[in-house]
């Protein structure tokens, strides 16, 4: 078995309960028990009572005024374990500090996911009164702001190809797709 294959036999409840800490991960709002089901295509009690053992966990949060459930702090501790043993992430950690010292800015290190979205996994911040906060596990779409427009130049993908993906993007005032290109 490689690392992109399939095992013979998945685990359905743990694909199940993976698939609703993404789902919950990708969300700006906690969501209800009726929605995830329904979103994920799952049956509505399964979905409640793999929630009640995501919450048991500490991998989900349950919000008893809205009965709604959120991404949890139990996550973060595992992906902090995670990032730890990562030993790109700690070789290139002087590098980014350097380079913050150096021109007094904040630097960042991102990883590609598989949905064209990008995890923060490190940053350094200079010792600048003035600094933009960012939080080790923050998510962003690949193709936006200044990282997208880096990763869509050295994405390999057409023009056509990156005007369906930035078309797809959120902006409050997002630019023309000639200017993104330029």
């Amino acid at each position: 078995m490689t690392a992109t294959s399939p095992p013979e036999k998945l685990v359905g409840a743990l694909s199940s309960g993976l698939k609703i800490l993404r789902y919950l991960a990708s969300s700006s709002t906690p969501i209800g028990v009726t929605r995830i089901a329904k979103d994920l295509e799952l049956n509505a009690s399964t979905c409640f009572n793999l929630l009640k053992t995501l919450v048991h966990e500490r991998l989900v949060t349950f919000d008893e005024s809205t009965k709604t459930y959120s991404i949890g702090l139990g996550l973060v501790e595992l992906a902090k374990g995670s990032l730890e043993k990562a030993s790109y992430v700690r070789m290139m950690r002087p590098h980014l500090q350097e380079l913050a010292d150096r021109h007094n800015i904040t630097t960042t290190l991102w990883q590609r996911s598989r949905d064209d979205r990008v995890v923060l996994v490190d940053l350094a911040e200079s010792g600048s009164a003035m600094r933009v906060h960012m939080s080790i596990g923050q998510r962003l779409p690949m193709y936006i702001a200044a990282l997208g427009h880096c990763m869509a130049a050295h994405s390999g993908l057409t023009p056509t190809e990156i005007r369906r993906k930035v078309s797809e993007l959120r902006w409050d005032e997002g630019p023309s797709f000639e200017t993104y290109m330029s």
